[in-house]
């Protein structure tokens, strides 16, 4: 992911970027073949043999504008095969991703993201990775307090009631509200890097720095890691309440 966005950053800014020995057949080579990061950076496959492998989400770029048609007619479907789960059971889910592409409109100078997702049937686990390569948090949150650190400048944002944005309206929701569905609702955990700095929260945890050499240091943009155990997702939608008249 991070590589995909970095490579858009560089080519926005009409800088050549090329890669050497991509066709070699490692195992992470493939993967990100069968993805798509080649197909979407050369035109082209590394491999003829680069296949889609139905437990990932093909590596996509999405516009906020377009993001809850992606939502909706991709990655619900998708995630809904994977794990055996009804459309229906997966709103929260989906009101998830929908409030990361949102705070990607509102904090970001570019309204596109890039995102990933994998199925761990073993683990029944999912990972979604989600990337911007906008100015980053901490340069948003300097605005308010300049004295912060890159990292505590992103606990800051994840702050209730927090803004960088004039408008009060849902103030300092975005990123409470993603920390507490993953950690608290689902018992997953985020990492999220932007401006060189990482932070993590976890089930029972709070907000915390974790080693910069695992972030996206001198990278702009923004990534948040989500992994989620798929076990509280109810394997029957819920029934709808019937009107009472």
């Amino acid at each position: 992911m991070l590589l995909h966005n970095l490579t858009r950053f560089l080519v926005s800014r009409d800088i050549a970027v090329s890669y050497e020995n991509y066709a070699r057949q490692t195992e992470a080579l493939r993967f990100i073949d069968d993805i798509g990061f080649f197909a979407d950076h050369l035109g082209h496959h590394a491999s003829p043999l680069a296949r889609h492998r139905p437990t990932t989400c093909r590596l996509k770029e999405v516009h906020h504008q377009r993001s809850y048609e992606w939502i909706d007619g991709t990655f619900l479907p998708w995630f809904s095969n994977c794990a055996n789960r009804p459309i229906g059971a997966l709103a929260q889910l989906r009101v998830c991703l929908t409030e990361i592409f949102n705070n990607i409109r509102d904090h970001s100078s570019i309204e596109v993201g890039s995102i990933f997702a994998q199925w761990y049937p073993n683990k029944e686990e999912l990972r979604l990775s989600v990337g911007d390569f906008g100015r980053g948090i901490p340069k948003n949150v300097w605005e308010v307090d300049p004295s912060l650190t890159p990292s505590q400048a992103i606990i800051r944002a994840f702050e209730p009631g927090f803004s960088t944005r004039g408008n009060p309206r849902n103030r300092g929701a975005g990123l409470g509200y993603l920390r507490d569905f993953v950690t608290e609702q689902m018992g997953g955990n985020l990492t999220l890097y932007s401006g060189g700095a990482a932070v993590y929260a976890g089930p029972s945890t709070q907000v915390t720095a974790v080693n910069v050499n695992l972030g996206n240091s001198g990278y702009t943009g923004t990534l948040v890691d989500i992994n989620v155990p798929t076990v509280r997702i109810e394997s029957v939608a819920p029934e709808a309440e019937d009107n009472i008249w």
